[in-house]
């Protein structure tokens, strides 16, 4: 399954989907993650974070009558499961996720294909060489 090789799986309705309609952005300090779903609406949101994985599912989008969004994401490297936390702000469901050992990663997942869901988030990204010089 492509999904699974890239480090994804994602449904909505029960069926695998195109992740364009569901919008994930990223971005890195050297110490924690910044992860922003998109999806309007969310009710029933659950979520399973691991040291190597995030799990999200919920009801929300434009038609809550196709069912869940689900979203697994095999992170890059191990992170923090217990300082990390997640809040529902309007249109999105955003975290923060503390990375284990710090330093910049090349990517989020694992899997080195390029996933056309996942963006970076520029609101959130600081080059490496400036990030002392840049309030949270």
């Amino acid at each position: 399954d492509v999904y699974k090789r890239q480090g994804i799986n994602a449904e909505y309705g029960g069926k695998k989907i195109n992740m364009s309609n569901v919008p994930v952005l990223w971005a890195q300090r050297k110490d924690k993650l910044f992860i922003t779903v998109d999806v309007p609406d969310v009710a029933n949101e659950k979520v399973d974070l691991t040291e190597d994985k995030l799990h999200f599912e919920a009801v929300g989008g434009l038609d809550k009558n196709r069912g869940p969004v689900k979203i697994d994401i095999e992170f890059y490297k191990e992170v923090k499961k217990p300082e990390s936390k997640w809040a529902v702000r309007g249109k999105q469901v955003s975290f923060v996720i503390f990375k284990k050992e710090e330093g910049h990663w090349p990517r989020l997942t694992k899997n080195t294909a390029k996933l056309n869901w996942l963006k970076a988030d520029w609101n959130k990204w600081v080059d490496e060489d400036e990030e002392d010089e840049v309030p949270e």
